[in-house]
């Protein structure tokens, strides 16, 4: 009796302390709450804003899966995540002259007239290819996974050559 008596009183005073652990204020900010969210990114959000985002996604294959955002003072992040070269989150700034181009190609395929999506839902293996800009405080984001038009098409290559004509430094 007496021991049960002392074991009940030990797992109380145990389980006080642990609830006085899990209950504590953290010191974390909400920024460092956000998992998808580098160090690096973080700071360039804070100070500046997106410009471009270009991100393919995931097919039963081995189509490449990464995702570029790319912001107005030419900071760019490039996060690889499967069938590319660079696999891991990476961050780079963009020279004037790849910003214009990129600036040039959204101007010449009339970038804000195309459709939001390009789709067809009876096929399953196609990659979806997501388009973003923002420009004059207006943002259009374009998914094409199916027969896009060929002026998407400029544009990937824009943003491809861009990638590769850039310094990455792995974060």
């Amino acid at each position: 009796m007496r021991i049960t008596l002392i074991i009940s009183c030990l797992l109380i005073l145990f389980s006080c302390k642990n609830k006085e652990r899990a209950t504590a204020p953290t010191t974390s900010t909400p920024a460092q709450e956000i998992t998808n969210v580098t160090p690096a990114e973080e700071q360039a959000v804070a100070q500046d804003s997106l410009l471009y985002e270009y991100k393919r996604g995931a097919c039963f294959g081995t189509c490449p899966i990464f995702n570029l955002k790319i912001y107005k003072s030419g900071y760019a992040t490039y996060e690889g995540r499967n069938h590319v070269q660079m696999i891991g989150t990476y961050h780079s700034t963009m020279n004037a002259a790849t910003l214009l181009k990129l600036a040039q190609v959204v101007d010449e395929i009339k970038y804000f007239s195309l459709k939001d999506e390009y789709d067809f839902e009876g096929i399953q293996d196609i990659p979806a290819i997501h388009s973003t800009v923002v420009r004059d405080g207006v943002k259009k984001s374009i998914k094409n996974r199916y027969q896009g038009p060929s002026e998407l098409k400029m544009l990937y290559a824009a943003f491809d050559e861009a990638v590769a004509n850039s310094k990455w430094t792995l974060e």
